[in-house]
């Protein structure tokens, strides 16, 4: 550079004055200076801006410059809320997104706010409002300057669209030009994890990111949540740790550690965490949710109940938190055995999620009433409520349905594979090829229902636990079911003992006692009689009078009657 501006600024009263000065960077001599006061920000910016291009006689080729009001906000006020909500965006959600709403309720034409909300409820699963955010950004669109416009064209693609690799093409581009933008950086990096399945690469661009900025929250998260994937819990609970270090007056790296030590059943640590975020932000919706899955998986009921009353205490004016709570309600009265109660309260989920409109929660909603009805047999309506999924399904949930719709019903295998072949056609549009393995072990699941082959299925679902990021406990029981419907004991126990304790654990009454009654048969059949025993008395300790009678509970008690007798 051969030379640089600088400046700086003075509020008085209800003037601001800002100085500039041009100086030779070899030398140091003051080539020229400036000043403006005045209560307009905006309007000051550009004076100034006008007299230090006269100034150097580059005024004529700024004819096309756009003013700051034109690119921002024409309220100094929307755009301080704005800058509020960006700094708490990540740590503290609920807050961000009130600054931001505050920002466009006195600027409603103020594009930025209207992204940071599309992206503030696509984080917390709303997907509807969140398009809707994101639309309304682009409406306004081109008040942005050229690198904002950018960024929602790749948030749009992630969030809006689900076009994941051009977002990932587009944001390697948007690096060369900006490389010291931190949070692009940061999402980077994601893509490099989650698209890319490179985590070292990804970890080589946080790396970058906290040379920028060492105490940069996103990259913090991000680092633990990579270590997280890569079973290094050690670094995960490392980088947790030293985020909520550097940012002990927000929820948002309190969340992280939780969830880290939720994963890793540090249980007696969740529940001094969890009340602890409680204490200090009572309407925190994620820690209740934490720990009331904690509570079930140790079955501590009583404390589950506790926490769901707080729920309804601080969020029974929010819509999204109340099919939580139903949902929640429901697993409690099926670990009672009160099935039929516990159907009522999924439908009244389903009902709230149906008076909101939102699509992914409405597709939620009938598949989880489908999977119940499934579980108690009740397989025609499964299969209406399966179907009435579909409607709603957005994104690559159609998938699952195709794969259901063959679980539920094998006649339904042509509607299922017109679907299937559809879906995945989108899958492998939309996502890198180093996500296709999904899409190919998918396939081979289907096949493998389609033909009601349980070698076949055991075979696909082995690959696609082996290989798959996501650490499922329902595909993992599962595979422990038909591995012990087949005879194969000593391989299922290993599977099914799994969802114990660790990454697979689960606070699903279903998928928890359905694990004990399957576990039970194959220490019956290793000729672990007292281990058998055990596992269906612990079915029968809290089926032994439900109001339905399933299958297992059936063969439970004609089983552990043979071995007692």
């Amino acid at each position: 550079a051969t030379r640089v501006l600088a400046g700086s600024f003075y509020k008085l009263g209800d003037q601001i004055r800002i100085d500039a000065r041009m100086e030779d960077a070899k030398s140091g001599k003051i080539l020229l200076g400036e000043k403006v006061i005045g209560s307009d920000l905006t309007t000051l910016v550009d004076s100034l801006t006008q007299k230090i291009a006269l100034a150097l006689n580059v005024n004529k080729l700024m004819t096309g410059n756009k003013g700051v009001a034109s690119i921002t906000s024409s309220s100094p006020e929307a755009y301080k809320y704005y800058i509020l909500g960006m700094e708490k965006f990540g740590l503290d959600t609920e807050k961000a997104i009130k600054y931001f709403e505050k920002a466009i309720e006195i600027d409603s034409t103020f594009a930025l706010p209207y992204m940071r909300l599309g992206m503030a409820y696509a984080f917390k699963s709303r997907n509807q409002e969140a398009a809707r955010y994101f639309v309304q950004a682009h409406k306004y669109a081109d008040k942005l300057p050229i690198k904002e416009r950018t960024l929602l064209d790749i948030y749009s693609d992630i969030w809006l669209r689900q076009e994941f690799d051009n977002a990932f093409a587009k944001t390697t581009s948007f690096l060369t030009n900006y490389p010291d933008d931190k949070e692009t950086r940061g999402y980077y990096a994601l893509m490099l994890n989650t698209l890319k399945r490179d985590p070292q690469a990804a970890l080589a661009q946080l790396d970058t990111v906290l040379m920028i900025d060492p105490n940069f929250y996103p990259a913090l998260s991000w680092y633990a949540d990579i270590y997280l994937g890569m079973e290094e819990y050690d670094k995960a609970v490392e980088y947790a740790v030293r985020a909520k270090n550097a940012n002990p007056d927000t929820p948002g790296p309190m969340l992280d550690l939780l969830r880290i030590y939720y994963r890793l059943s540090r249980f007696d640590e969740v529940e001094k965490l969890g009340n602890e975020i409680l204490e200090r932000f009572p309407d925190n919706m994620t820690a209740k949710n934490t720990l009331i899955s904690s509570y079930n998986i140790r079955h501590e009921f009583d404390k589950a109940r506790k926490i769901l009353e707080l729920v309804r205490k601080y969020h029974s004016d929010d819509k999204y938190a109340m099919i939580s709570y139903y949902s929640d309600l429901a697993n409690l009265k099926f670990w009672e055995g009160k099935f039929h109660a516990g159907m009522d309260n999924r439908f009244e989920a389903l009902n709230i999620a149906l008076s909101l409109g939102d699509s992914s929660w409405i597709n939620g909603g009938y598949t989880s009433i489908a999977y119940f009805y499934r579980k108690f047999g009740m397989l025609d309506s499964a299969l209406v409520y399966s179907k009435e999924s579909y409607k709603w399904a957005t994104g690559f949930g159609a998938l699952n349905h195709a794969l259901n719709l063959v679980r539920i019903d094998q006649s339904q295998e042509e509607e299922a594979r017109r679907i299937m072949k559809k879906e995945l056609r989108d899958f492998r549009g939309k996502l890198p090829e180093e996500l296709w393995y999904i899409a190919d072990n998918l396939e081979g699941l289907f096949e493998g229902y389609c033909k009601a082959d349980t070698n076949l299925l055991i075979k696909a679902l082995q690959k696609f636990i082996a290989e798959s990021d996501q650490k499922s406990s329902g595909d993992m029981l599962e595979l422990g079911t038909l591995l012990v419907e087949k005879g194969r004991f000593k391989e299922g126990r290993e599977a099914l003992e799994k969802l114990l304790t660790g990454e697979y654990e689960t606070p699903n009454a279903f998928r928890q006692l359905q694990d004990a009654y399957y576990l039970g048969r194959a220490c019956e059949g290793l000729g672990d009689i007292q281990e058998a025993k055990s596992y269906y008395e612990t079915v029968l300790k809290y089926w032994g009078n439900a109001d339905i009678q399933l299958k297992e509970i059936v063969d439970t008690k004609r089983r552990l009657r043979k071995l007692t007798s």
